[in-house]
């Protein structure tokens, strides 16, 4: 794969309007999980593993309770 190519493709296709809104509306927490789950790519189904986000974020069980119960809210 050419640079442009990988450089395209590591991207996400989050418009600046939703991203701007997802940045002041959610805490941090909130927004690591709002970008784990924009991280599927198109035709890509990611199932949402709770252990998985937590290992990948670093959180702990509450904190990806809380978080999936603020972006589930809004």
């Amino acid at each position: 794969m050419r640079d442009s190519e990988n450089a395209r493709s590591n991207f996400f296709k989050i418009g600046h309007k939703q991203l701007d809104k997802a940045v002041n509306d959610l805490n941090a927490n909130t927004f690591k999980l709002y970008i784990y789950l924009a991280n599927n790519k198109d035709n890509y189904k990611l199932e949402l593993s709770s252990k998985h986000f937590i290992e990948w974020s670093g959180t702990s069980d509450s904190t990806y309770d809380r978080a999936f119960k603020e972006l589930k809210e809004k």
